[in-house]
């Protein structure tokens, strides 16, 4: 696995908070000599970081065309992209429940204070951010690499859906009052899984974290007015 600079870092850091300010909108191409530009970094750190927001699926690289594109947001893709979310959340508690410990209950407490300290003063702009919290640190607690890679991937994507078209409950950007209320019941709902999770009882746990993707993804009219619902809605599980 290549180790990622902190000029790589800061170049992913850079793109996604365009991305977050809106300066950069689905469909736009971004070119490795402006981001050198810009940044005035060396254009090897600069094509690490896009060919790593590729990977985690955020940019697209397209045969034949010239620099990466941000993708254009799609129904289908939105469809897809919550019925792999709910197999690799529900397959994450399953798997704390197995691994749980003292340590265990120590990160995912320090997550969950993470968040209420974020809700309480303001959302950070930052790749961390994006990437890390509440869920990430529940699938870390399997060792599991696939599952955590996956899910961080799942989670950016849905971010762009939020950021953008205001999909779901949870935006990346928010008032902060306006959403006060809701960010206290998601931070409850963590709870409530958790106190599952310590009991051992996957089951339960399960079921807790789908009544929380329920709050927290996008309005079930997304879904059930996609022309594939009928198709696939014996797999998608909310």
């Amino acid at each position: 696995m290549a180790i990622k600079t902190s000029a790589q870092d800061a170049a992913i850091e850079h793109i996604l908070t365009a991305i977050q300010h809106k300066e950069i909108f689905p469909g736009a191409k971004l070119f490795e000599t402006d981001l050198e530009k810009s940044l005035g970094v060396s254009r090897t750190p600069i094509r690490a970081a896009l060919d790593q927001l590729v990977l985690d699926g955020i940019l697209e690289k397209r045969r034949n065309q010239r620099g990466y594109v941000f993708p254009k947001l799609s129904r289908t893709d939105l469809f897809e992209v919550y019925i792999f979310r709910e197999r690799l959340e529900t397959t994450s508690v399953v798997l704390a429940c197995a691994k749980w410990d003292s340590h265990a209950k120590k990160k995912v407490e320090a997550a969950i204070e993470a968040e209420i300290q974020i809700s309480e003063t303001q959302i950070s702009d930052t790749y961390k951010d994006l990437s890390d919290g509440f869920h990430i640190t529940l699938a870390s607690i399997s060792g599991n690499d696939y599952l955590v890679s996956s899910l961080k991937r799942v989670y950016l994507r849905i971010c762009m859906y939020e950021l953008f078209y205001e999909a779901g409950l949870y935006r990346v950007s928010r008032d902060l009052n306006q959403y006060k209320d809701l960010n206290n019941k998601m931070i409850g709902q963590h709870k409530e899984i958790v106190a599952s999770i310590e009991r051992r009882d996957h089951i339960d746990a399960v079921r807790k974290v789908l009544d929380h993707l329920r709050e927290t993804v996008i309005a079930t009219r997304y879904i059930k007015t996609h022309p594939k619902w009928e198709e696939y809605k014996d797999l998608f599980l909310i």
